[in-house]
């Protein structure tokens, strides 16, 4: 007699337990166990519970349910073990290991360590720092290092020799850099303003003077801003002259030199000049030819400027005061208003001994002193600042 049965149809015997006799009895009942469908697994029943929802298993090609399947923790058929991953939740086989190669203290299955011969899996094994049965330390610690490295091959030592050799570089590389960058930083002068210079290990090489108003000299005004700076020329009464850096340099070539810089606060003398000669703008011999208005000259006796002599090596042009006669010679200035305090700056060349020999119109003063006085009474009495012999 045969059966015709239409598609996606499913047969059961009366008796659940032929599915768990053998594997001769599910071969022998294959045919009425199972009909293939097309359906997806939502419409298959399961042949424990008698549930929709089973799922073919690779075991043994039966039908069951994720929990009829790992219930007893083995397929209800066929008695492969089963389990369910915790994470995702799916079920699967699990490989049937003997009871030797479990491990010894979660009894899930293990590998033979090599210290003691006892099976434990990773997570019993490396969970200790010494081996449970032995009390070996685990991994590589009862290898001594030069037993390790003696195991590595060449190719392999030198790989982690370059390795670690460009990682040194780059590291010393970029502290190097760091350390450049925090050191010109802490280097770089600060200006009067609060303005610090640009570039890298700055220094303030630039020279400026900056024309001021007698009402700076006095202190009844501050310095003006950087906005109203403007430099010196022969008109300038009052000057300051200091040394400088640029903050910015694009506005300092935009402007020709005029604005982007700022007075280094380091080295800068707190004070203006009220009266300077550099002894380049005399049209002749005459005091009165003088064009220079910041030199307060009242009397300059048997003197003029001339080349014969050199100039200043600090902020000289290409002459100086020379004085050269047989009667007293002397330079006395206005008098001019340093209540808050001063000083003298200049460059006194005294010709030694010899010096006409080779320079013929710079006569070598023989005999004689150059003092250094100041008056506060319009010149009625002098006090000696200095004096200096040839």
């Amino acid at each position: 007699m045969r059966f015709i049965l239409p598609s996606n149809t499913l047969v059961y015997p009366a008796d659940d337990t032929l599915f768990r006799k053998s594997k001769k009895i599910m071969d022998r009942i294959k045919s009425v166990k199972v009909v293939k469908s097309s359906k997806q697994n939502e419409d298959l029943l399961c042949l424990q519970c008698i549930e929709i929802g089973a799922t073919k298993r690779k075991c043994c090609n039966a039908l069951y349910c994720d929990h009829c399947y790992i219930r007893d923790g083995k397929c209800p058929n066929c008695d492969v073990p089963t389990k369910q991953e915790k994470l995702t939740g799916a079920t699967y086989q699990v490989k049937i290991y003997s009871e030797h190669e479990e491990c010894r203290t979660c009894l899930e299955p293990g590998l033979k360590r090599p210290c003691c011969q006892n099976y434990y899996c990773d997570e019993c094994f490396y969970k200790v720092p010494l081996c449970r049965s032995c009390g070996v330390k685990v991994g590589h610690g009862h290898r001594s290092f030069f037993q390790y490295f003696g195991e590595l091959s060449w190719e392999r030592i030198a790989s982690v020799v370059l390795g670690w050799a460009l990682t040194l570089f780059f590291t010393g590389l970029v502290l190097a850099g760091v350390g450049v960058i925090v050191a010109s930083e802490l280097r770089t002068p600060v200006g009067i303003f609060g303005n610090h210079c640009y570039g890298f290990f700055k220094t303030c090489q630039l020279y400026v003077c900056v024309d001021m108003s007698p009402a700076v000299a006095s202190g009844a005004s501050p310095v003006p801003p950087l906005s109203r700076w403007r430099p010196c020329d022969v008109s300038s009464l009052v000057k300051l002259q200091a040394q400088a850096c640029v903050f910015d340099p694009k506005i300092f070539q935009l402007s020709a030199a005029a604005i982007g810089y700022d007075v280094c606060s380091k080295g800068f003398s707190q004070g203006v000049f009220v009266f300077e000669d550099t002894f380049e703008h005399w049209g002749n011999a005459s005091l009165a030819s003088n064009r220079m208005a910041s030199a307060h000259w009242a009397t300059v006796s048997e003197a003029i400027p001339s080349a014969n002599c050199g100039s200043g090596n600090v902020r000289g042009g290409e002459k100086a005061l020379v004085f050269a006669a047989a009667t007293p010679r002397f330079a006395e200035t206005r008098d001019l208003d340093v209540s808050s305090g001063g000083w003298v700056e200049a460059e006194l060349f005294l010709p030694p001994l010899g010096f006409d020999v080779a320079h013929e119109h710079c006569k070598t003063g023989y005999i004689g002193t150059v003092n250094l006085d100041f008056s506060a009474n319009g010149g009625r009495n002098w006090t000696r600042l200095n004096s200096y012999e040839p």
